[in-house]
């Protein structure tokens, strides 16, 4: 899907424990002798908890493994249902840091490098090479943080796009998929006709990450890419920001969203219009939708007259390597052998799409596409993506946005109170 794993748990007083204590054994150790490699060197690879990720890397691996006999590449898998970024503390407080990391957020990133957990990625003298040829440099800059160094290079991200049921829409007699607030409200009332929602929206504060699925993703597209934080206060006092609340508030006000709870996604059980995934949809909904169904940008206000497609939320996962790493140069030139476009041919035959900007251009990834039409609105969405902000207190700004966002469409506040309170409180978490 196009919402992110649970927030991470800020644990940067352990972090700094653990690389201390690190270093300072392997300073002990190191001291008075002479380094003696052994042959071939084993760099050591931790994926995150989903086998999917694990095989695409291992494929890559193989690959490498077959032509490299010097430095062999050993892959691991964290447990399913762990948090990655837990499983990787704890390994560094073991010793046992692996030499890289696939499975990187940007906000553990941010925790991480903060306490001198991760090497800086800029200091090899290829980095800027390598994301140029990649067309990856603008996404990548927006992960540089304050001390002007790179510690993360993006490398898979779901894309959120809203799915709609272009059977529904026909019968209804409607043209084409809107691509404004006021065009989608019309096409609900006929929707409402039929007894079918076009829409769905939590209209609970938890679970908190639902508001990157509507009020974020929509700000996003409204704002034309801005984010929610900017110098570290926050940002969307704004009529983006009051005409998302609005738009979401007048959807539950004409009750064009789900009346009744539904059991089972009700996308599949055709009673919804539309749904708002990342490119998992493909998969899914080729095995579960027995109708025509299609894939559209993120709505935007009426008088919209920004960036096309829209701006959209994407779930980034990253290549990080420790600083404990035992062969970060080897591990470097894993990485960009990862990064070389016939070995992410490897990451989309498995759905996840590879972080570059010309996905949808590139002839190495063609025949993916022809085979798989519907991913091309994703991939050509990719340059017009952002993440989260990387701050702290991710998971309580959005509680805190959450709860004025539920206060505002479901009435109990005006849209403008919301908005104003919800700003105020997220500045208090920054500061």
């Amino acid at each position: 899907m196009g919402l992110p794993m649970p927030a991470h748990l800020r644990l940067s007083p352990m972090i700094a424990l653990v690389v201390t204590m690190t270093l300072g054994v392997a300073g002990a150790v190191g001291a008075g002798s002479t380094a003696v490699w052994a042959a071939p060197v084993t760099v050591e690879v931790l994926t995150g908890p989903a086998q999917s990720e694990y095989d695409v890397v291992a494929a890559m691996a193989e690959r490498w493994n077959a032509t490299h006999k010097d430095v062999r590449i050993k892959v691991e898998m964290i447990p399913e249902g762990s948090l990655a970024e837990q499983i990787l503390l704890i390994r560094m407080a073991g010793g046992k840091a692996p030499d890289l990391f696939t499975a990187m957020a940007a906000g553990p990133m941010a925790s991480f490098a903060r306490d001198g957990a991760l090497l800086a990625l800029d200091q090899f003298s290829d980095f800027w090479n390598v994301l140029e040829k990649r067309t990856a440099q603008n996404i990548t800059r927006t992960y540089r943080l304050r001390d002007g160094h790179y510690y993360l290079i993006p490398w898979q991200a779901e894309i959120t796009m809203i799915e709609y049921n272009e059977d529904l829409m026909d019968r209804v007699g409607w043209p084409s998929f809107p691509k404004t607030y006021g065009k989608f409200i019309e096409l609900s009332r006929k929707l409402q006709s039929i007894k079918v929602a076009s829409i769905d929206v939590s209209q609970t504060v938890d679970p908190w990450d639902s508001r990157i699925g509507d009020f974020y993703c929509f700000y996003l597209a409204a704002s034309g890419g801005k984010t929610l934080v900017r110098n570290n206060r926050a940002a969307f006092d704004n009529e983006f920001a009051r005409n998302v609340f609005q738009f979401f508030a007048d959807m539950v006000r004409y009750k064009f969203v789900p009346q009744d709870p539904i059991s089972g996604d009700g996308f599949v059980q055709q009673k919804i219009f539309t749904q708002r995934y990342g490119q998992v949809a493909i998969v899914l909904y080729r095995e579960q939708a027995k109708f025509k169904w299609n894939v559209a940008p993120i709505l935007v206000p009426d008088d919209y007259d920004g960036p096309q497609p829209p701006y959209t939320y994407f779930n980034m996962k990253g290549l990080a390597i420790p600083k404990q790493a035992a062969h970060p140069k080897e591990a470097w030139e894993f990485v960009k052998f990862m990064l070389e476009p016939e070995n992410e041919q490897i990451l989309l035959a498995s759905g996840r799409f590879p972080v570059r900007e010309d996905l949808a251009r590139h002839p190495a990834f063609a025949a993916w596409f022809k085979a798989n039409p519907l991913g091309l609105p994703f991939a050509l969405n990719m340059a017009h993506t952002r993440g989260l902000d990387i701050v702290p207190n991710t998971q309580e700004i959005f509680r805190a946005i959450s709860a004025e966002f539920v206060a505002a469409i479901t009435g109990k506040k005006s849209v403008e109170a919301a908005v104003k309170t919800a700003v105020e409180r997220v500045d208090k978490l920054l500061f």
